[in-house]
């Protein structure tokens, strides 16, 4: 959590881990959960001698996904070495099966911290691997709508 978040955020303090990108910063106020903790008497060594008060954590919610695992690593493999998007939706529910953005990045960067080095190559791509093309990009509609042309033709 940086220390701006921290500044605007409810009820965080420094340390704690938030959702920063997608789903987890979308869902965060739900999927955090509150922390629990226990005040304790302790004696001039610092032994523990009774508890005074616990509280007890409380889990965040959960969030499911109708990603399809088995279509999410064909997909995946399909995009080996190339850029570009995929999404495959479930036309009945319009639930997201798969989702694929290349080129992208490791999130797990910005878990550990990500060293200055990191940052600059990030940004500096000219490729964008930051860019999520699946959700963040504009494209024209012409190509999809021939889909429900050729589909009316051959009803």
């Amino acid at each position: 959590m940086s220390r701006k978040e921290l500044e605007a955020g409810e009820n965080y303090r420094m340390g704690d881990l938030i959702g920063k990108a997608g789903l987890e910063k979308r869902w965060e106020p739900y999927l955090r959960g509150s922390d629990g903790g226990e005040q304790v008497e302790v004696d001039a060594l610092g032994r523990k001698l009774r508890v005074l008060r616990e509280v007890q954590e409380v889990p965040g919610n959960t969030l499911v996904l109708s990603v399809d695992l088995d279509l999410q690593l064909a997909a995946e493999e399909a995009f080996a070495g190339n850029d570009g998007a995929l999404v495959a939706l479930d036309p009945r529910t319009g639930e997201v099966l798969a989702m694929v953005s290349r080129p992208s990045y490791n999130p797990n960067l910005f878990a550990r911290g990500i060293r200055p080095a990191e940052w600059q190559d990030l940004v500096m791509d000219p490729r964008r691997p930051m860019n999520n093309r699946a959700i963040q990009g504009q494209y024209p509609p012409g190509s999809v709508f021939k889909i429900v042309v050729a589909t009316a033709a051959l009803e």
